[in-house]
């Protein structure tokens, strides 16, 4: 009778994991089909987080497919971050650039666009932004964090192995010497600083003598006059920015890109989790 019971509790456990699986599948596939009959939308991606690679690939790969099935019309990119990599802020960047000049493309700083957020922003033929947002931060910065009192004090070494002398020159357990830091600086934050000041230069016309105003990592208010027509175009709402674009482009929905992660298979995920619990012992009793 036990082995009965556990054999119907069993095909319970699968029978809903199986209907979760079936719900959200069904769920992505109507979705899809939806999406595939309006074959021309516009839509809005929002960069909502540190920018890296896999991120800036995933955004590029989601609309080269709607430009592929020819569903893309429009695009308008919100902006609510405070940068991240300079690869992926230079894909993003030059990604946006030539999409503007195949379809209508908005580029919007909701709260901010600092660092690789500003450098995706000057993408835009205009640039829009909340009053508050924060803007700029032309700059570049290379973050590391020592212990080496607290490893000399505990009797702690670095005895990493390497060949050429910059092979192994940063550690966070020894001290970084002036040699080192001036190696850095020439060879990696300056050349990235240049490419970067000189793209943000180049599209928003400041000149050699203003760039000291507007660069070396100072970050602004976007209200704020003294950047208007510089940094940024003009000023609105997130609401008012959504009015502009449907107005201008004559429609009343903008649909939303999605490109973070999904889990692809629920079923397998729960019963991953149902094996760990297994292996732990608490459901010994029903599998």
């Amino acid at each position: 009778m036990l082995d009965g019971l556990i054999k119907i509790l069993k095909i319970l456990i699968l029978g809903v994991l199986f209907a979760f699986e079936a719900y959200y599948l069904g769920g992505i596939f109507f979705k899809d089909k939806k999406a595939s009959v309006n074959t021309q939308s516009h839509y809005l991606v929002n960069i909502d987080e540190g920018i890296d690679v896999k991120m800036s690939t995933k955004i590029i790969e989601k609309l080269e497919k709607l430009k592929r099935e020819k569903r893309l019309k429009s695009l308008l990119v919100v902006l609510d971050t405070p940068g991240g990599s300079p690869v992926a802020s230079e894909n993003l960047y030059s990604y946006f650039k030539s999409l503007g000049q195949e379809i209508p493309l908005y580029m919007y700083i909701n709260s901010v666009a600092a660092s690789g957020g500003y450098y995706i922003a000057v993408s835009g033929k205009k640039i829009y932004a909340n009053t508050n947002a924060l803007i700029g931060s032309i700059g570049v910065v290379m973050q590391n964090i020592s212990f080496a009192k607290l490893a000399h004090e505990y009797g702690i070494k670095d005895d990493t192995l390497s060949v050429g002398e910059y092979k192994h020159f940063i550690s966070p357990i020894k001290e970084m010497d002036e040699k080192t830091k001036a190696y850095l600086n020439e060879n990696l934050l300056l050349p990235i600083y240049k490419n970067f000041s000189h793209t943000v230069a180049k599209e928003r016309k400041i000149t050699k003598e203003d760039e000291e105003r507007f660069f070396g990592g100072r970050v602004f208010v976007a209200g704020d006059e003294k950047v208007k027509g510089v940094l940024v175009d003009e000023i609105l709402s997130y609401t008012q920015m959504l009015a502009l674009v449907k107005n201008e482009q004559k429609t009343q929905e903008i649909l939303k890109l999605d490109f973070k992660d999904k889990p692809s298979d629920v079923l397998s995920k729960l019963l991953t989790v149902v094996k760990a619990f297994e292996e732990k012992g608490f459901l010994t009793l029903f599998l």
